[in-house]
C-alpha cells in the first residue's frame, strides 16, 4: 500500500542522509506526506479506529473514577501559609491528641449532629408580642412533635417559645395558646433584671438583641436546634416544615429552599423568620447549575451544524469535544497523580466547548478554501491532489491552532503560583484539556473531514435545512504542465465557476457576504488621504484600552468573602448580619 511505500521511502532516507537539519526538515515533510495521505487513502479506518480508541479512553476515565468529585477536603480553600489555617491545624491536631489520649470532653465525643438556626424579625418595635410569640411557637412546634428533637437532652439549646411557655411539654400537647399581655411583660422584667446582672453571661442573652437593656422590648430574636444525625431528617426540614411558611420555600430549577425574599427572610403568621440549617447546600445547587452545561452543548452543537453544514461532522466534532474532558482525567490523575477534583473543574466544560469548537472551525473553514483554490470536488479528483489540499489545509491550521492553544495552555499553567490549592489544580487541569482538544483536532478532525468529502458529501440526510456555505475564489488559469495542478481544470464543479454577481467576490457565505460586501470596503474607504471609518475603529479600540489599563492599575485583593449563592438566599451574610444584631 502507497502509505507503507512513503513510510519506508522516509526510513531509508534518514539512513543514507543523516540527522541534518536540512535532511531533518526533508524527512519531516515525508513524514507529514505519509501522515496524511492515510486519511485520503484509508479515511473510513482512520475514522473509526479514532472513534473507538477515543470511545474506549473515556470509558476508561469514567469507570476507573477518574471523573468523581473530591468532597471531603474541608480545608481545600484554606491558604496553606496562611496564620487561619495554621491555627486551625494545630487546633485540630490537638483535638485528634485529646481523643486518641481518652482525655476529650464527653460532648465532644458525641455522634455528629445538625444545626438548626431559627432568626425572627418582628414587623413592628417589639417581637414579644402575644400574637408573634404564638406564630413562633407554632412554628417551631412542629419542629418539637417530630421526634428529632429530644427535649430531655436540652433540645433547643435556646428558644423564646422555651422562657415565655416555660415547658415544652406543655406546648407539645396543649398547643400555642394566645400569652397574655401581663404575663408577657412580667416575663420580660425577669429577663432584663437577670441582664442588669449577669450581662452577656446570661442564659436569656442568646434571644435577645442589643437593643433590648433598658428598653425590654427588642425586634429580633432566635432559636437554635441541635439534631443528632438521623433518617428522615432532612427529609422533614425540606419538605414539611419549609413548605409551611409563607411563600413555601422548596427546592425547585435554579432555585435553592433557603431563598426568601429581598430582605432574605420568608414570613409565618405575623413573624418574619430566617433560616439556617446545616446542609450540604453546595451540591444541591450544583446538580441543577450544572444541567445549564447541557444546554451549552447543545447551543455549540447547533451552531457546528449550521456553519459546517453537516450533521455528521457536528455530531463527531461535538464528541471529540466532550471526551477530551474524561479523557484529561486520565493525564490530570492517573498520569500526574493529582488527586483533587471538584465543581470549580467541572467550569472547564465551558471552556472547552468554546475552545474545541473554535479549533474546528479553523481547520474545516481553511479546508473550504483550499478546497476551492485546487477545485476539489467529491465526485472526480485524484487522490494525489486531495491529499495535497489536504495538506495545505493540516499545515496552515496546525501551526495558527498551536499558537492560540500553547498560550492559553500556558495562561493556565501560570495558575501554579496560586497558593489556594482548587485554583491551582484547576489550571493544571485547564491546560491538559486545551492541549488535548489541540491533539483531537490535528488527528480526529481530518479523518472526519475525509469520511464526509468522500463518502457524505452533498448527502440531504446528512445536512439541516440551513444549506452549507460554499466558499469559490476566483478560478485560476489552467497550468501547462504535465504535473498534478493540470488536474485543477477536471475537478472543478461547474457551479464552483460561478462567482456571486453582487460585486464582493465569490463568497457565497453569510460571513463571508458582510466582511467583503460591507466590511472591507468601510475600512478601505478614503477621503483625502484619512480613512475615517479605520481611523474612528482604532480611536474606539485605543479608549478602550486605555481605560482598561487604568482600571487595570486600580485592581485589588478581593476584601469581602466570594458570594457563592443569589443575593436573596439566607446564608449570605449571615455572620455579619448575627454581628449586628
Amino acid at each position: 500500500p502507497f502509505p507503507r511505500v512513503q513510510l519506508m521511502a522516509v526510513l531509508e532516507e534518514v539512513k543514507s542522509e543523516g540527522w541534518s537539519g536540512k535532511a531533518l526538515a526533508n524527512n519531516a515533510d515525508r513524514a507529514l506526506d505519509w501522515y496524511l495521505d492515510i486519511y485520503v487513502r484509508r479515511p473510513r479506518s482512520c475514522f473509526v479506529g479514532c472513534c473507538l480508541t477515543l470511545l474506549l479512553l473515556a470509558i476508561i476515565a469514567v469507570a476507573a473514577g477518574l471523573m468523581n468529585m473530591t468532597l471531603d477536603q474541608e480545608s481545600a480553600w484554606d491558604v496553606h501559609t496562611g496564620l487561619f489555617t495554621e491555627s486551625n491545624t494545630a487546633f485540630e491536631q490537638a483535638r485528634k491528641a485529646a481523643r486518641d489520649s481518652g482525655r476529650m470532653l464527653q460532648e465532644d465525643k458525641e455522634d455528629k449532629h445538625k444545626d438548626l438556626l431559627l432568626f425572627y424579625k418582628s414587623n413592628g418595635d417589639n417581637i414579644f408580642t402575644p400574637e408573634q410569640l404564638r406564630d413562633i411557637c407554632m412554628f417551631e412546634r412542629q419542629v418539637l412533635l417530630s421526634g428529632f428533637c429530644d427535649v430531655g437532652s436540652g433540645c433547643p439549646k435556646f428558644s423564646p417559645v422555651k422562657q415565655f411557655y416555660g415547658s415544652f411539654s406543655n406546648v407539645a400537647s396543649q398547643g400555642c395558646l394566645l400569652l397574655t399581655a401581663a404575663t408577657i411583660q412580667s416575663k420580660a422584667a425577669e429577663i432584663a433584671s437577670d441582664v442588669a446582672k449577669t450581662g452577656s453571661a446570661s442564659s436569656f442573652a442568646p434571644i435577645l438583641s442589643s437593643t433590648f437593656p433598658g428598653k425590654n422590648r427588642t425586634t429580633l430574636t432566635r432559636s437554635m436546634y441541635v439534631f443528632k444525625e438521623a433518617d428522615g431528617l432532612e427529609d422533614f426540614i425540606f419538605k414539611k416544615l419549609l413548605p409551611g411558611l409563607d411563600p413555601p420555600l422548596e427546592y425547585g430549577f435554579l432555585r435553592s429552599a433557603f431563598q426568601g425574599e429581598d430582605d432574605r427572610m420568608t414570613s409565618t403568621g405575623s413573624v418574619r423568620v430566617r433560616i439556617f440549617f446545616e446542609t450540604d447546600e453546595f451540591m444541591k445547587l450544583l446538580v441543577p447549575d450544572f444541567s445549564l452545561a447541557l444546554f451549552s452543548v447543545v447551543f455549540v452543537f447547533l451552531t457546528i451544524w449550521a456553519h459546517l453544514g453537516s450533521l455528521f461532522m457536528a455530531v463527531f466534532c461535538m464528541f471529540q469535544i466532550i471526551v477530551s474532558l474524561p479523557i484529561s482525567g486520565i493525564f490530570y490523575r492517573g498520569v500526574f497523580r493529582v488527586g483533587y477534583f471538584e465543581f470549580v473543574h467541572v467550569l472547564i466544560v465551558y471552556l472547552v466547548l468554546g475552545i474545541g469548537a473554535d479549533d474546528v472551525f479553523v481547520l474545516l473553514d481553511t479546508w473550504r478554501h483550499i478546497k476551492a483554490e485546487l477545485g476539489i470536488s467529491p465526485r472526480a479528483c485524484s487522490y494525489e491532489l486531495l491529499a495535497r489540499g489536504l495538506r495545505r489545509s493540516w499545515t496552515r491550521t496546525a501551526t495558527a491552532i498551536f499558537n492560540t492553544s500553547f498560550t492559553t495552555a500556558m495562561a493556565f499553567v501560570s495558575m501554579s503560583i496560586s497558593k489556594v490549592m482548587p485554583m491551582k489544580t484547576c489550571g493544571y487541569f485547564a491546560a491538559i484539556c486545551i492541549i488535548l482538544n489541540y491533539i483531537f483536532c490535528i488527528t480526529f478532525t481530518p479523518a472526519i473531514l475525509m469520511v464526509h468529502h468522500l463518502h457524505l458529501s452533498g448527502k440531504r440526510c446528512c445536512c439541516p435545512s440551513l444549506a452549507p456555505n460554499h466558499v469559490v475564489p476566483e478560478p485560476e488559469a489552467p497550468k501547462e504542465s504535465g504535473d498534478s495542478d493540470s488536474k485543477v481544470e477536471e475537478c472543478h464543479e461547474e457551479k464552483s465557476l460561478v462567482c456571486n454577481q453582487g460585486g464582493g467576490g465569490c463568497f457565497s457565505g453569510c460571513v463571508e457576504k458582510l466582511l467583503q460586501n460591507y466590511y472591507l470596503p468601510l475600512m478601505q474607504k478614503q477621503v483625502g488621504p484619512v480613512k475615517p471609518v479605520a481611523l474612528t475603529c482604532f480611536l474606539i479600540m485605543l479608549a478602550v484600552a486605555i481605560q482598561g489599563l487604568v482600571h487595570a492599575i486600580q485592581l485589588t485583593p478581593p476584601s469581602k468573602p466570594e458570594v457563592w449563592f443569589p443575593n436573596n438566599h439566607m446564608w449570605n451574610g449571615l455572620s455579619r448580619f448575627i454581628v449586628d444584631s
